[in-house]
């Protein structure tokens, strides 16, 4: 009787043991899995920089931005102007997350006064309402990146797309308008905030 109960209790025991083995196997397979996606979870939730090295900057997009090439053309002044557009487009949401870089062969920002940079400011983001046959409202002047800036809504004539918030400002030779599309006042705020030059 001894021996069976003995005999028992290792079968009992071996039985534990391949449970406890097929419970380990089980959990490292979960431990894989989780390290295998955390860090595509880990982008989704926390998004990392977009680094635009030729144009100097980087911001965080909600999503890898597409690049469209502005060509070069002479200016009124008879300098080059040209320069690209990130942006990354979701038509399902009907939102559109950009940052426009032109380059003026012409101009440099740091040798203007705080109140020419803000004419020529309001003079671009002009020209942009007219290009994108917007009514332009609430030009006004503020201070972002330690640079003079001009923050604006532009309010298509199409009513049925979304107005866009625009921020501009100039950094030496460059132009740089930072739009959000169909979005909230404090998601562009969330957006522009996370732009930064570069070296």
């Amino acid at each position: 009787m001894t021996f069976k109960l003995s005999f028992k209790n290792i079968r009992d025991k071996l039985r534990q043991a391949s449970s406890n083995t097929t419970l380990r196997a089980v959990s490292a397979l979960i431990l894989i899995a989780l390290v295998a996606v955390a860090p595509h979870v880990y982008k989704a939730i926390w998004p990392t920089a977009y680094v635009a090295r030729q144009d100097s900057f980087k911001i965080v997009f909600p999503g890898v931005p597409a690049i469209n090439k502005i060509a070069s053309k002479s200016d009124d002044a008879g300098g080059q102007e040209g320069g690209r557009i990130y942006s990354v487009l979701n038509q399902t949401a009907g939102t559109d997350y950009a940052v426009y870089v032109t380059r003026y062969s012409d101009l440099n920002a740091s040798q203007m006064s705080g109140s020419a940079t803000v004419v020529t400011l309001q003079d671009d983001i002009e020209q942009l309402a007219q290009s994108e046959t917007s009514n332009l409202s609430g030009g006004k002047t503020i201070a972002f990146k330690g640079l003079n800036a001009v923050t604006a809504t532009l309010t298509p004539t199409d009513t049925s797309d979304a107005p866009s918030i625009i921020l501009a400002f100039l950094n030496n030779h460059d132009l740089y308008i930072i739009l959000g599309s169909g979005i909230s006042q404090s998601k562009f705020n969330s957006f522009a905030n996370t732009f930064n030059f570069t070296s």
